[in-house]
């Protein structure tokens, strides 16, 4: 009877977890007061919190309490140049996009223009997309590429999946050139990546070539720190 009792506390601790009642790196609140909540005794509250510890959703800090288990991050750049799409089909997971904004722009604007080559300039696709794993936010995507560098049949082009794709069914890809900042979130934008306001972000700002060094995507995205990490591997000039 109480190992069922505390198997069930067990659920309903995850369920609070996966519904966002519980957060990651956030202390859980005291065995006194879970047993309150699930009406139980303590010692089936801490056979509960024992096995969730032994399962690694819940880490015991001595003197501190316990604390929900930080998911591990989506991480970037590990196995060279890819997509979200892309990345998180090697974590096993499938991306949702939603389409927050798509233009054709004939009027590019000069901060933006001038990383392209003028005959890219004629028509430009703008496009701000809000990328998912799990139906749960993970970075906000700001994209201009070349109307040229797409099919000629728009009808062909997956918005909202690995642009990457679409790209090499033009011409290969070679390269970007990728600057990273950490810097707290603006409220626009966390309110959209579902976290609070400041909270740390990964600001990205990348330029993707054709391995002649022709630009053929320029991106600003916001990367949740809590959930994205990138990886470089450098090598020593000589």
């Amino acid at each position: 009877m109480n190992k069922m009792k505390y198997q069930d506390v067990q659920t309903q601790i995850l369920e609070q977890i996966a519904n966002g009642t519980f957060l990651p790196n956030r202390k859980l609140p005291s065995d006194y007061a879970l047993a309150e909540m699930f009406q139980c005794s303590r010692l089936t509250i801490r056979k509960a919190i024992d096995g969730l510890i032994q399962q690694q959703k819940i880490v015991k800090y001595p003197g501190k309490g316990n604390y929900v288990m930080q998911h591990a991050k989506i991480q970037s750049g590990a196995n060279g140049l890819q997509s979200f799409t892309e990345r998180a089909r090697v974590e096993g997971k499938t991306a949702q996009t939603d389409i927050l904004k798509i233009d054709v722009l004939t009027d590019v604007p000069s901060q933006i223009s001038q990383i392209f080559l003028k005959s890219d300039l004629k028509e430009m696709i703008h496009l701000v997309r809000l990328r998912s794993l799990a139906h749960e936010p993970m970075t906000l995507e700001n994209i201009y590429i070349p109307r040229t560098r797409l099919s000629d049949d728009k009808n062909l082009i997956d918005f909202s999946g690995s642009l990457y794709d679409e790209i090499e069914k033009v011409g290969a890809i070679g390269y970007a050139q990728q600057e990273i900042e950490a810097i707290k979130c603006p409220a626009t934008i966390a309110k959209l990546l579902s976290i609070a306001a400041d909270e740390p972000v990964l600001f990205l700002k990348a330029i993707t070539y054709t391995p002649d060094g022709r630009p053929i995507m320029y991106e600003t995205s916001y990367y949740r720190g809590d959930k994205y990490t990138f990886k470089q591997i450098t090598s020593r000039q000589r």
